[in-house]
């Protein structure tokens, strides 16, 4: 049997993103989650997996034969990359997370998704970190288990968003780059042993889970949502929703916040989300009301790569169907996204397809998932060398023309907030592969080239002023290594490989 629910009952109401900042509650964006039903006590930043000097000098010694660059300056960013995002940021087994696992920092003490994917693909550079790279996957397997065990049907499949060693998260992550990882990984390790049968059902399943449960219209367009507002039977829910003594529109706040970090959590394109129930099965306020051209672009990949792994496995019928999802997508993209004003994609309103007109960091990401026409992408490459978006260092999360640039006056980051035209290097990798595939090689280098001129200057950080180019947020955030995955890449002409 199921296990009981008990739904919020309460009508979901509009916040601004402006109210929402004014509650208190708002100290600690990572709070958000759900207690595992099983008790599991961790220290505050969790036991480190390589502590060992000599381990790590003879890894970066075997990465440096690997991969050799013109540029001695370039062994140094790598180097300090590894030593600063990479190493300090693999974790033991503590808690739930019983497998080895990979944290972005410190502060964000978890096995976060996007963050472990792109950590898992710099250790697989060089060999040294196999079980690692096999616990990474494996840990989303086993919540997935784990999951099913306790949530409804309809939520099953579904991968936290982040599974720390005591919580895990009431949603997933728009940024859903795990079939993209094991590609990858598997490209440079086939001896790993990923790619079988029962890990790419699972892949299968998420996907599946993710068009169910964020295509509520069946167009191909993503939304946000969040499980938050289901209390499940042997699972507790943060304080931050059962506590009695939080008022009403506070917990309504967190809520739709919670929501929100299924994508980039504050580009402003989502100023205005409320939430909604199913729209056919009712229920709860849990389903974001605007479409987002970020996180569909991210799942339209992440489709073709697990076609393309599903492909080596031998299984023709899932890379078919996992093919006609994608195609489905941009279809829909190019059809209700597309915005000739703008020269590239918008978040439209669920049900009126109204589009919000605020292009933001998530508009560029069908470029990486290749969406556009070639005509979309010309006109995309030439909207990227427009001032608006060619800042002195590119490419800022939002145009500086937008009302929404800085805040609308206050400082970049105000009370750690993001997306407001900060520069992020994941970002900008993604951006970059997608401007390279569709010609435009030549800017993508120039972008990747200025950014790590950036990294080399002023120090690896999450990332950066689109102005100054100083650091902003984290400096040991596994962001900052993005720029080994541009070098890897060949993004930089300049700054390429002997």
């Amino acid at each position: 049997m199921k296990p009981t629910l008990s739904l919020l009952s309460e009508t979901m109401n509009h916040f601004t993103r402006r109210s929402f900042l004014k509650t208190a509650a708002f100290a600690a964006p990572a709070l958000i989650g759900m207690n595992s039903p099983v008790r599991a006590q961790s220290t505050s930043e969790g036991k480190p997996g390589v502590t060992e000097p000599s381990k790590i000098d003879a890894w970066l010694q075997t990465l440096r034969n690997n991969y050799k660059w013109r540029d001695a300056s370039v062994d140094k960013l790598v180097e300090d990359a590894y030593r600063i995002c990479v190493m300090p940021n693999i974790r033991e087994p503590e808690g739930l997370l019983r497998r080895k696992w990979l944290t972005p920092d410190s502060k964000y003490n978890g096995h976060w998704i996007w963050d472990a994917m792109l950590l898992a693909d710099l250790l697989s550079l060089a060999p040294g970190f196999e079980q690692n790279l096999r616990d990474a996957f494996s840990i989303y397997w086993d919540f997935q288990d784990m999951w099913a065990s306790l949530a409804p049907d309809y939520a099953h499949g579904m991968i936290s968003n982040n599974v720390k060693p005591g919580s895990y998260s009431p949603n997933t992550q728009g940024i859903c780059i795990i079939a993209w990882a094991m590609e990858r990984i598997v490209a440079r390790r086939p001896d790993l042993g990923l790619v079988t049968a029962d890990s790419l059902s699972r892949l299968e399943r998420y996907h599946d889970w993710y068009w169910r449960e964020r295509d509520l219209d069946d167009l191909g367009l993503l939304t946000v949502g969040t499980y938050a507002p289901l209390a499940l039977k042997n699972m507790s829910t943060e304080k931050w929703f059962s506590d009695p003594t939080l008022d009403t529109d506070k917990r309504i706040q967190k809520t739709i916040q919670s929501a929100r970090f299924e994508s980039f959590d504050f580009e402003p394109c989502m100023d205005d989300l409320t939430l909604a129930p199913h729209p056919r099965r009712g229920g709860p306020a849990m389903y974001g009301t605007i479409l987002l051209p970020g996180i569909t672009s991210f799942l339209i990949q992440a489709e073709q790569s697990l076609a393309r792994l599903a492909e080596k496995l031998g299984d023709h019928a899932m890379a078919e169907r996992r093919n006609r999802r994608a195609k489905k997508g941009m279809d829909a993209m190019r059809r209700l996204m597309w915005d000739e004003q703008e020269g590239t994609f918008l978040a439209v309103k669920r049900g009126s397809l109204e589009k919000i007109r605020i292009p933001t960091l998530g508009s560029w990401m069908p470029l990486w998932a290749g969406v556009p026409t070639k005509e979309q992408a010309k006109k995309m490459a030439a909207k990227l060398l427009e001032p608006d978006w060619s800042t002195p260092l590119p490419i800022p999360s939002v145009g500086r023309s937008s009302p929404k640039f800085d805040d609308g006056g206050l400082p970049v980051l105000p009370l750690g907030i993001m997306f407001r035209g900060d520069v992020w290097g994941p970002v900008n990798y993604f951006i970059c592969c997608g401007l390279r595939d569709y010609g435009y090689a030549d800017l993508a280098g120039e972008i990747t080239t200025r950014f790590l001129e950036n990294a080399m200057k002023n120090g690896l950080s999450e990332c950066y002023h689109p102005d100054s180019g100083a650091p902003l947020r984290a400096r040991t955030n596994d962001f900052g290594a993005a720029v080994v995955t541009m070098l890897v890449d060949g993004l930089s002409k300049k700054y390429a490989q002997r």
